[in-house]
Formats: structure tokens, C-alpha cells, sequence
């Protein structure tokens, strides 16, 4: 942004009803498991397997994350077959925790 155009920000300020208008986004959790080999019954192999959870974030202060038990629920009843396997095994690998906030 140039001075001219931060110039004219400060002078043409939006205006609280343009501001209403926004769509609210929750904030949401992410957590990424990744598993680089994960054997198959049947002497199947998939490689570089992810899962990556997202669900919105509880309205609270200070980190409130679902249980281990409430979170392999969550996953295990959103796949059937060999990927529930695949989601089962990665939900015991270690957890990459990320978050998106809506400003």
C-alpha cells in the first residue's frame, strides 16, 4: 500500500454499516496426522496417507480440545472399510494442531 492510498484510508474510514455486512467465520480446529506407510489387510500398502480434522471451535478461553475418545469417534464413524483402518491407524499417530480464526 502506497502513502497516497494509506492517506486515503484514514481520511475515507468504512463505515460501520459496510462493516456489518461481513460474513462471520467460526474459528476452527485442525488436526493434521500423517503416516508415510500404513499397511493394508490383504498385503495392500498406502503411502503418504493424511487425515486432517477440522471441526469449529468450542465457544471457550484457554485451549478447550475435544478428548482422544471424542475425537476417534468423530473420525472412525466418517469412513467405512479399508479407510476407516487407514483413519484408525493414523489417529495414532502423533498430532499437528492448527487453527483458523475468522478475524
Amino acid at each position: 500500500m502506497g502513502m497516497e492510498q494509506l492517506e486515503e484510508f484514514r481520511e475515507n474510514q468504512l463505515l460501520a454499516s459496510a462493516c456489518s455486512n461481513r460474513t462471520h467465520v467460526l474459528t476452527c480446529n485442525m488436526k493434521l496426522k500423517y503416516d508415510p506407510y500404513v499397511e493394508l489387510h490383504g498385503g495392500l500398502a498406502l503411502q503418504r496417507a493424511t487425515l486432517v480434522v477440522i471441526k469449529p471451535s468450542p465457544d471457550c478461553t484457554g485451549g478447550c480440545h475435544a478428548s482422544r475418545k471424542e475425537s476417534e469417534a468423530f473420525v472412525s464413524g466418517a469412513f467405512v472399510g479399508p479407510f476407516r483402518f487407514v483413519a484408525k491407524a493414523l489417529m495414532k499417530r502423533r498430532t499437528y494442531l492448527l487453527e483458523m480464526n475468522g478475524f
